[in-house]
């Protein structure tokens, strides 16, 4: 039964839960939000810690195969193969999109990039300074809302050069785009849609007005 303790030397508790049968660790434990914030009280530390025993209970109910001997894979294991049966089956894991986007970007998106050691450097630069502080502790899944997307790029834009501020939102969307064909998001937020307001506004007024010709008759 899922139960909670107080991390040692710490003010922080930990909550621990059981992991599925054949599984080892055969306690786990969860020490922070999905916003990455550490549970300072006992309370929250259970609660999600039952929240999670009662997740891995779900998902055992899906295993496709005989019962696993004790201790013969890790949790992340286990999830890699149920994740497979449900592939198999015509399946989507609807757990996939609750990695941090932090790890999934330096341990699988990152490194699946064919490009030049330049075009790493200035990824890398993005990343670590502006989209990853913002967004890395993020379960992938909960990066849906555009109008949090806009509101980011709109403060990139009041601290960095325009260049900078739009080439930071195209790598996020492109790291988006490629989660969302992976099934980790559903939409891709940082996607651009057509601009609204007085910018919009004032593009159209430019194209509808007529353009003066230069004609010889200037010149005479």
């Amino acid at each position: 039964m899922a139960n909670a303790e107080q991390r040692a030397g710490s003010g922080y508790w930990r909550g621990r839960y059981r992991n599925p049968p054949g599984v080892r660790p055969k306690v786990g434990t969860i020490s922070a939000d999905r916003q990455g914030i550490p549970f300072t009280s006992e309370a929250d530390a259970l609660r999600a810690a039952y929240l999670k025993e009662a997740e891995l209970h779900e998902l055992a109910q899906e295993w496709d195969g005989p019962p696993l001997a004790p201790g013969s894979m890790t949790i992340d294991e286990w999830k890699r193969t149920l994740a497979g049966q449900k592939r198999a089956r015509g399946e989507r894991d609807r757990y996939a999109g609750q990695q941090r986007l932090a790890d999934w970007v330096r341990s699988k998106w990152l490194p699946a990039q064919d490009i030049e050691p330049e075009s790493v450097t200035v990824y890398d630069q993005h990343l670590r300074l502006r989209i990853l502080p913002s967004f890395g502790t993020r379960p992938i899944n909960t990066l849906h809302d555009r109008e949090e997307v806009e509101l980011w790029h709109k403060t990139l834009r009041q601290k960095y050069s325009l260049n900078t501020a739009d080439n930071c939102r195209n790598l996020l969307s492109t790291i988006l785009g490629d989660a969302q064909t992976a099934g980790l998001v559903d939409v891709n937020a940082a996607e651009r849609r057509r601009r609204r307001g007085k910018v919009a506004q004032r593009r159209v007024q430019e194209a509808r007005t007529p353009r003066q010709w230069v004609t010889r008759s200037r010149f005479c």
